[in-house]
């Protein structure tokens, strides 16, 4: 993973790492959140993540969120460029809209429409993540050393055997906490995949932006704590 490490930042901007540099001297913690569009996604997440930056604003004036989602992928790509663009404006609009909600007072980067190697020399400076099931997740835990809480749909929630491989990807990496399945609820309206060779596990689905937000001020409070112990040490 050091290689990986080390290629990502060589292809990485250099007005990039300032900004990088930036957050990791002035903020904590630094929270990175993801979005996700069209299927297997909380229905609503603009308001959920907005309700939740509030409170990561409120209990962590020096916060700063990193908000990921669709990358540009380094290479050709099976998905069309149009509809690239389409999801990319979709979760910016997002992205906007929590910004415009917060008024200034939460720090908020994106690494939305950029190119992959952006997300990934993101992930080596982040405290804690909340994450979509899947390669939003993969993003971030494949690579950080970051605890992560991750959220799908009942489906996923309750089938390990469609998460657990991929927690063995990188030995010794801390293993994110799924969400019980009890805490959320699937939602109609998904926009399925033709020919989809996989189980069909794309349902949206609700859940509580408050419910989940104590969850991930549980895993910040125990960053705190190792911090703190590691300073007085």
């Amino acid at each position: 993973m050091g290689k990986i490490a080390r290629e990502n930042r060589s292809r990485t901007p250099m007005h990039v790492h300032r900004t990088i540099a930036r957050l990791k001297t002035d903020h904590w913690p630094i929270v990175c959140v993801t979005l996700r569009t069209g299927n297997r996604t909380w229905v609503s997440q603009q308001e959920g993540m907005i309700a939740i930056a509030h409170l990561l604003a409120r209990d962590y004036p020096n916060a700063a969120l990193i908000v990921d989602g669709f990358s540009r992928l380094h290479g050709q790509s099976a998905m069309p460029p149009a509809q690239q663009e389409q999801i990319i404006h979709q979760e910016l609009a997002l992205v906007q809209a929590m910004r415009k909600a917060l008024g200034g007072g939460l720090n908020i980067q994106t690494t939305i429409g950029e190119p992959i190697v952006h997300s990934m020399v993101y992930t080596q400076i982040i405290d804690c993540y909340l994450a979509h099931h899947g390669s939003l997740q993969h993003k971030i835990g494949w690579l950080s050393n970051a605890p992560g809480l991750v959220h799908a749909n009942s489906l996923v929630l309750s089938t390990p055997q469609l998460w657990e491989p991929a927690l063995q990807v990188r030995p010794g990496a801390p293993k994110p906490l799924y969400l019980p399945a009890s805490m959320v609820r699937d939602s109609p309206g998904a926009t399925r995949v033709a020919n989809n060779r996989w189980l069909d596990d794309l349902d949206n689905y609700e859940m509580d932006a408050a419910t989940v937000y104590g969850i991930l001020k549980q895993i910040i409070e125990q960053l705190r704590v190792s911090r703190d112990s590691s300073a007085n040490a």
